[in-house]
């Protein structure tokens, strides 16, 4: 990414998959709900040390090292961001004053942070929780593939291991945009599966079908 790319981000109006953020001394406290949400959604760009309009306002110079350093860090926690999804940042300086900016990915997982899932639109992050409070997951796919794949998945499981219970599921349409499918499921809490509860037979199936 180089400077002129980032110069052209900040003549942009903040979108889906681009959020301004200022800051001075220390990454901003809603910084992985943002995070959290363009992982789960399309990706994006964040830039700190900007305000709204994207004006840049400059991050401390003194402060850089120890932002790259907890950045890094955080991402990588998953006390933080679960499952974790390291990022790594890069500085620019733009008219005397210093700019980070955070490119990220679409992620094939569905992450937490704060143990809640976030998704983003055009208006920012949001929490996603059912009427009653209580959380659920929705999972974008981009790609009938990944779509059908993943509800195949699911139900094939439901009576075998510990999977979401599927709530409501809309398939992707090319032909309408294109549309992305989602996928609306219970909030499964829990741990992981442990050894003792894998069976041969389970582990052949999984394979198989992750293969």
């Amino acid at each position: 990414m180089s400077i002129e790319i980032v110069t052209r981000l900040l003549k942009r109006k903040e979108s889906i998959r681009l959020e301004f953020k200022e800051t001075k001394m220390a990454l901003p406290s809603n910084l992985f709900e943002t995070v959290c949400a363009m992982l789960n959604r399309e990706g994006g760009d964040i830039l700190l040390g900007t305000d709204d309009n994207g004006n840049i306002t400059g991050i401390d110079s003194l402060k850089i090292e120890s932002l790259k350093t907890d950045l890094v860090n955080l991402s990588n926690n998953p006390q933080k961001l679960d499952p974790p999804f390291i990022l790594f940042p890069l500085i620019y300086e733009i008219k005397g004053k210093v700019v980070m900016h955070i490119q990220v990915p679409v992620s094939s997982q569905v992450h937490k942070t704060g143990n809640h899932v976030f998704d983003r639109s055009n208006d920012g992050d949001f929490k996603i929780t059912q009427p009653n409070g209580e959380e659920f997951i929705l999972k974008i796919c981009s790609r009938k593939g990944d779509y059908f794949r993943e509800l195949y998945f699911l139900n094939h499981f439901q009576t075998k291991a510990p999977v979401p219970h599927i709530i409501q599921a809309i398939a992707p349409d090319v032909d309408q945009g294109p549309l992305d499918g989602a996928i609306l499921m219970d909030c499964l809490p829990g741990q992981l599966l442990k050894t003792e509860n894998l069976t041969s037979n389970l582990c052949q199936e999984i394979g198989a079908l992750l293969a």
